[in-house]
């Protein structure tokens, strides 16, 4: 099934799923639930079509109870940009941004950065 056939918030949360695979490592159903105020089956459903579309992409970990990206997993939705990554970071930081506008599973530590000549 080709992503034109396919509604855009289904083509959203599909690659809400290839995101976290990628710079989470890890995605569990809640994190399309909370994310999308989806119900537990339509998180499976997404789970279940992006397997049946990108075959072989992810497998499921039974210690972490987690989907996890496979050893042959390449994006097929998404470009990967660090940029965009580093920019949700800093907005989530200084507050510009909800974190739930964010696909952002987790986000580190972060010290204010120190500007030089700024007392």
């Amino acid at each position: 099934m080709q992503t034109e056939q396919l509604r855009w918030s289904v083509i959203q949360r599909l690659a809400f799923i290839e995101q976290r695979l990628y710079w989470e490592g890890r995605l569990q159903k809640v994190d399309l639930m909370e994310h999308f105020s989806i119900s537990l089956p339509q998180a499976s459903a997404d789970i279940a079509q992006y397997q049946k579309m990108f075959p072989g992409n992810m497998g499921y970990d039974l210690g972490e109870k987690a989907f996890t990206p496979s050893s042959a997993f390449q994006p097929a939705l998404t470009t990967p940009d660090a940029r965009s990554y580093l920019s949700q970071l800093l907005l989530l930081a200084d507050d510009a941004m909800d974190a739930k506008s964010s696909w952002l599973g987790s986000v580190p530590p972060m010290q204010p950065s120190r500007r030089s000549g700024v007392a």
